[in-house]
């Protein structure tokens, strides 16, 4: 369940850092999108975030603006993943669904709260709310025994890359490098995120409905 504290401590913590938050995370596997693909979207992201002024937008409306900017090129790479028919698939296969699975499981509780995950053929989502690693009082917070969503990342991609590339019998990349992560704002936002998971599957003509997929689940159990 998102909660409203991680926000309190950004008013005294680095902003940039977003500590404690609820992130919605996106990665994919290597070589999943065509190279032109992702340069034609930041190309259509960059160029109208260059159009933005910021003498005639307020502070808040140019944040606004880039994020939606940044919002759409997601939902575009996002959309092209579902309906590729190139690159590699190897997350349909059930062992390498189930490491990916572990991994998540692994962390869970000790680093963040896994509130939902969707696991598709060639990505994967997850909402993660790093809030259990605050302490009750603000004032006992202590930045070195804090893990970042960054840090975390690595841990997720990088052990479940080697135990996957272990069962393919490969080398190599098995992940891309970068990770689309947006941090949830809001309830609305909250749950505006967890039916985008739920219904990933659903959207892309797998399934009629999320839990036919056996690699979707929501802590609460439903949409």
């Amino acid at each position: 369940m998102f909660t409203k504290r991680p926000i309190e401590y950004r008013r005294h913590l680095p902003h940039y850092q977003h500590i404690g938050a609820t992130f919605f995370m996106t990665w994919r596997l290597f070589g999943s999108l065509p190279k032109n693909i992702i340069i034609k979207h930041q190309l259509d992201r960059d160029r109208y975030i260059s159009t933005l002024r910021a003498d005639q937008l307020s502070p808040e409306e140019l944040e606004r603006a880039i994020s939606i900017a940044h919002g759409e090129y997601f939902h575009r790479c996002d959309e092209a993943l579902d309906y590729s028919d190139t690159g590699p698939n190897w997350l349909k296969e059930p062992p390498i669904a189930n490491v990916v699975v572990e991994k998540l499981r692994q962390y869970d509780g000790q680093y963040y709260q896994l509130d939902a995950f969707c696991i598709m053929s060639n990505h994967v989502h997850a909402l993660m709310d790093f809030s259990i690693q605050l302490p009750e009082c603000e004032d006992d917070f202590q930045q070195e025994q804090y893990k970042n969503l960054d840090e975390v990342m690595q841990l997720i991609k990088g052990g479940s890359a080697f135990r996957a590339n272990q069962i393919l019998n490969r080398k190599g990349k098995f992940w891309a490098s970068e990770s689309w992560d947006r941090y949830i704002r809001n309830e609305k936002h909250y749950r505006n995120v967890v039916t985008y998971i739920l219904n990933n599957p659903v959207k892309a003509g797998i399934c009629s409905c999320w839990t036919e997929h056996p690699y979707t689940w929501s802590r609460e159990g439903g949409l």
